[in-house]
């Protein structure tokens, strides 16, 4: 029991149980949901997803990266707080009249559906760093529950409405609803949408602008290789396959992410270098075996967890999976740039990657199709990595072995955070 409460007050072997626990039962979760649509309509949902993802960065303003930077201004927190719970849920009421608005006059269209998703997703994402940065104990327990209940309601959609992509999109309002409400009742804030302040609006806006392209440019880096995949008029069948190769390097991303949200947190309240650089080690040795895992029974685990027909997708999938430790160091050094406000750097760093994406995306997907766009992803993803890494090591004068030689004091902390009693 003594062990048990020492893992759970340390930051690095909570954030390391909340991110194994989401990524086992995120595996399941998301075998039963291909499982449940098919080839066909995985495509679908991936397509509709992507577009999803892209107007939740652009649509959230940046508001959650502002409060990042004002907090640290000395403002009262109760009183921030309040704020930007007012302007959040004014917000969301703002997009989900528009969505139901659209819904009349375009019954048939996409585009509705979407925006109704994205409000939820918006509001949920905002409140949820918000708490983040304020308890980040409570944070990986909430998202941790987040992650069962995801897995219970698609448990519930794979056994009585397979085939159907409308009950697997309700899904993700529900859990959406599931962080909102977690995180106002855990956070003791009522918000109220017809209260607010102007001129603490506009501030807060231009300290999230920067932040926000980042943010959008980071889901163009992401995922913009499937829209073109669809302009393109790749089946919907390719689209799937290609989707597990960047649903696999999405679970391996969920270690740079976890040792991101501690540097996040921390930057919020002073200098994090040391941190990140012990994360860098950490982090980069976890993806390297986790990677050679893959790639020795990489067939077998798509086969084991989405069926004989997405088999194909292994290639497609040890592509873009090369790409994930230049990106996991991006995810992690990127949170003490935009807390030091230096997001221009992250910005620049992020705009290069996009550039290059695109264009080798039109190029090589018209000749190899999702093989193209992995590759293309691959390129454009160790770009953003390596020149955001070479910033970073000069502007803090630091040696490569810093940020990928795992040292023995490394060993001796990690065995300390697991084992001291």
């Amino acid at each position: 029991m003594h062990l048990f409460r020492k893992l759970l007050n340390n930051d690095y072997s909570l954030s390391m149980i909340k991110k194994f626990t989401m990524m086992m039962l995120g595996l399941l979760t998301s075998s039963l949901t291909v499982r449940a649509l098919g080839l066909n309509l995985r495509g679908q949902q991936t397509y509709i997803l992507n577009i999803e993802n892209m107007l939740m960065l652009f649509l959230g303003l940046g508001v959650h990266n502002s409060y990042l930077i004002l907090r640290k201004k000395g403002y009262d927190l109760f009183l921030l707080k309040q704020k930007y719970f007012n302007f959040c849920s004014a917000l969301f009421l703002l997009y989900l009249i528009i969505s139901v608005i659209a819904m009349f006059f375009f019954p048939e269209d996409l585009f509705p559906i979407v925006l109704m998703i994205t409000s939820f997703n918006i509001f949920a994402g905002q409140l949820g760093n918000i708490y983040l940065i304020e308890n980040f104990k409570g944070h990986a327990l909430l998202y941790t529950l987040n992650t069962v209940f995801n897995l219970i309601l698609i448990i519930i959609v794979f056994f009585l409405f397979p085939r159907n992509l409308t009950a697997v999109l309700a899904t993700y309002v529900l859990c959406y609803l599931f962080i909102i409400i977690g995180c106002m009742f855990l956070m003791k804030i009522k918000p109220n949408p017809f209260f607010l302040d102007f001129r603490f609006i506009k501030k807060m806006l231009l300290l999230g602008f920067y932040p926000m392209l980042i943010g959008l440019l980071n889901v163009i880096n992401y995922n913009f290789d499937t829209l073109m995949l669809k302009e393109m008029n790749v089946s919907y069948d390719q689209i799937a396959l290609y989707s597990i190769g960047t649903t696999l390097a999405g679970y391996l991303w969920l270690f740079p992410d976890m040792f991101k949200n501690i540097s996040f947190s921390r930057s919020a309240k002073g200098n994090a270098v040391e941190s990140i650089c012990f994360s860098l080690r950490v982090s980069n040795s976890i993806t390297i075996l986790l990677m050679l895992i893959i790639l020795i029974f990489g067939k077998f685990i798509i086969f084991i967890l989405y069926g004989g027909e997405f088999v194909p997708a292994y290639q497609v999938s040890l592509l873009i999976l090369l790409g994930v430790p230049a990106l996991g160091i991006y995810k992690i050094i990127s949170p003490i740039y935009i807390s030091d406000s230096h997001s221009q750097i992250v910005f620049f760093s992020l705009l290069v990657s996009v550039i290059t994406n695109i264009i080798l995306n039109f190029i090589f997907i018209s000749y190899y199709s999702i093989i193209g766009a992995a590759v293309a992803s691959l390129i454009s993803y160790s770009i953003c990595g390596l020149y955001i890494l070479f910033d970073f090591k000069q502007r803090y004068q630091l040696q490569y072995r810093d940020l990928f030689i795992l040292h023995k004091a490394d060993i001796k902390q990690i065995s300390h955070f697991i084992f001291k009693v």
